[in-house]
């Protein structure tokens, strides 16, 4: 599959990532996937064709349902297009049907290990942790609906458990949601 994502024209990528999402792969398949084809969606992502991002969220929201598999997006830098898919407002607007899906990837790599505070996630060097994306959430997810809403508190708190229980009660976002 990896050669056909690679090498393929843009019909062709998306079709197999649109098949990627649709097929119902094993424990096993979903990691080897994820070997050979998270680098190739992830660069799909950068796309400015909606449909090649829409069929590489959609894949990359399959092979992320495998918590090993979250290191491997990790690394393939699936954090920034997923957080200005999330972010972006204005004429350049996400559907929301594809900002689900962006939370989806992201409170499912959440879950899985990571660093968060050492790992930058836009050209400025903020963090999953930093307080501007902090805001960025509260934000989201005040406006958006239940579906969002879920994933991106269970981001929050995924990683206020990821730090100090002191430091968790003393956030920003832990203020706003036991008030």
């Amino acid at each position: 599959m990896s050669p056909i994502l690679v090498s393929g024209d843009e019909g062709v990528r998306i079709e197999m990532a649109e098949f990627l999402a649709e097929v119902s792969l094993t424990t096993e398949g979903k990691a080897r996937a994820a070997e050979s084809v998270t680098g190739v969606l992830v660069q799909m992502l950068g796309s400015t064709s909606p449909t090649e991002r829409s069929a590489a969220l959609r894949a990359l929201c399959s092979l992320s349902s495998l918590e090993s598999n979250g290191k491997l997006l990790i690394e393939a830098g699936v954090l920034p297009p997923l957080m200005r898919d999330l972010f972006v407002s204005g004429s350049n607007v996400v559907p929301m049907k594809l900002k689900e899906v962006s939370a989806t990837i992201l409170a499912n790599v959440v879950s899985s290990s990571g660093n968060w505070d050492d790992m930058p996630i836009d050209a400025t060097g903020n963090t999953l942790t930093s307080e501007p994306i902090v805001h960025n959430f509260l934000r989201l997810i005040s406006n958006t609906g239940p579906a969002i809403e879920t994933k991106l508190l269970q981001v929050r708190l995924t990683l206020c458990c990821c730090i100090s229980l002191p430091i968790c009660f003393e956030s920003q976002f832990l203020k706003v949601v036991l008030s």
